[in-house]
């Protein structure tokens, strides 16, 4: 998982109370970068889309899924890994 821009930063600095502005770095931690991802995921951070706009008991869809992190870029591809 991989974060851009100066806003996302900002806004995970104060999330983690680490300096990821100064320190991109800081992200790569493993617990950093889990909830990261898992927060952004899960509230729409990086597209507006949130993963439970897809999935829910009973009823998924991988493709659609995509857009909470880029998009359907390779969406297909990657839903026929999961």
């Amino acid at each position: 998982m991989q974060i851009t821009g100066r806003r996302n930063y900002t806004y995970y600095a104060k999330k983690t109370g680490k300096d990821l502005v100064n320190h991109p770095e800081l992200a790569l931690d493993p617990p950093t970068a889990v909830f990261i991802l898992v927060h952004g995921f899960r509230n729409g951070i990086f597209t507006g889309k949130k993963i439970t706009d897809d999935i829910k008991a009973g009823e998924v869809d991988i493709v659609e899924a995509r857009r909470c992190i880029n998009g359907l870029d390779c969406a297909e591809k990657i839903a026929a890994l999961a």
